[in-house]
């Protein structure tokens, strides 16, 4: 049976717990499309921005997108991403690949996004 637009409507974003060492569990969740669309156009941004680039920060923002409390808000204030950036990248690596995955991600991506 061929899918209808009430079948694709159905579709839920994906989450999972993901095990971070030293501080317990966080909730990652993939991103819409639309988010999607939002955190490449920004990507793009940063990379073309004048008089010179800005930072990407793929994974801070990532993360920041992605992690969320138990009441669904974001775990990470937009206004602190630049922080996330100096935390040490081992811990936070499978929730980038969680976030990654979730989201439609795969390694091109990261490549291009911080490509300069």
């Amino acid at each position: 049976m061929a899918v209808t637009f009430d079948g694709l409507l159905g579709l839920k974003v994906e989450q999972e717990l993901v095990e971070v060492a030293g501080l317990g569990k966080v909730c990652v969740r993939g991103m819409t499309g639309g988010q999607r669309d939002e955190f490449e156009v920004e990507s793009q941004r940063r990379k073309t921005a004048k008089p010179w680039p800005l930072p990407v920060l793929f994974r801070a923002r990532l993360l920041q997108a992605c992690c969320h409390d138990e009441a669904g808000k974001p775990l990470i204030p937009k206004d602190k991403v630049e922080a996330v950036s100096y935390l040490p990248a081992a811990p936070l690596e499978p929730l980038v690949e969680a976030a990654m995955r979730l989201s439609g991600m795969g390694p091109k991506d990261e490549e291009e996004a911080e490509k300069n």
